[in-house]
């Protein structure tokens, strides 16, 4: 299925204990990614980590075609970064006449956990 086909056949829901229960069990093939997408992700909103989003069938809307799940995280930087990599995530700033690196040791980030049946 494209993204198009996607669009036109099926309709974006935020995942919910009602919608779940009214919805046929999804599988992606995966234990990991099925336990996660019937109860963690609702254990994810209720503690506000994260929302996941289900992508029904319009004319079956008790069917998940695909599901995803948005969370925010942050990429951590360690000392050990590269001499080739300190340009792209570092700048430069000048303090009592001498250069030094300064940097965040972490940056805002997403997770997209996405599977499709």
């Amino acid at each position: 299925m494209t993204v198009e086909e996607l669009l036109a056949r099926c309709e974006l829901v935020l995942a919910s204990e009602k919608r779940l229960a009214e919805c046929q069990p999804f599988s992606c093939g995966e234990n990991d990614l099925d336990e996660f997408f019937a109860k963690d992700c609702l254990i994810n909103q209720s503690r506000l980590l994260g929302k996941t989003y289900l992508f029904c069938l319009k004319e079956q809307p008790d069917t998940i075609v695909t599901a995803f799940s948005l969370s925010n995280d942050s990429i951590r930087l360690t000392n050990r970064i590269t001499d080739e990599y300190k340009e792209q995530f570092l700048t430069r700033s000048q303090i009592y006449g001498h250069w030094r690196w300064s940097f965040a040791s972490q940056y805002p980030s997403d997770v997209l956990r996405f599977t499709k049946d």
